[in-house]
């Protein structure tokens, strides 16, 4: 079995790999928890909402606008969301890399609780927590399978992965 601290790494190698195509932009410092927020704008044929990938460290002295890879930010919270907020940065296409062919990405979590808001999802090898957020409309707290690979919790960009 593998350390915590090797995984770990493996966790951040593996999404430096399959975000390695794509820059990520500081475009805020969250006051109430100081973190710098880094993000992508993903490019979308929806019209209404935008998809973002997120990266919270904590904070850093990079000024706003500052530009990196993802393999530069040791994260705490990596995020894909659909939101309707837009901050004016580059649009950037989706990774090429097929995130199936990612050993840990492709690794199954269990749900470990439900709520209105969300699912939660676990597993008792990777200290990943995933946070899949319900769709306020349907106001189901079933929405999500009581199992999701990781890869598919990114994809649907509903996503909070905390380390």
């Amino acid at each position: 079995m593998l350390s915590l601290q090797k995984m770990d790494v493996d966790i951040y190698q593996a999404f430096a790999y399959y975000c390695s195509s794509l820059r990520f932009t500081k475009v805020a410092v969250d006051p109430k928890t100081n973190f710098s927020i880094y993000a992508v704008k993903l490019f979308s044929r929806l019209a209404k909402d935008i998809r973002y990938f997120f990266a919270l460290v904590k904070y850093d002295y990079n000024p706003v606008g500052t530009t990196t890879n993802l393999s530069n930010l040791r994260w705490y919270s990596f995020q894909s969301r659909q939101i309707e907020k837009e901050w004016t940065i580059q649009e950037q296409n989706l990774p090429t890399i097929d995130p199936e062919s990612i050993p840990i990405l492709n690794v199954e979590f269990k749900v470990d609780d439900r709520t209105d808001l969300q699912s939660i999802y676990k597993h008792p090898q990777i200290p990943i927590e995933i946070s899949l957020l319900h769709d306020e409309n349907l106001r189901n707290k079933y929405q999500y399978p009581d199992k999701i690979k990781l890869y598919q919790a990114i994809n649907s960009f509903a996503s909070i992965l905390t380390l």
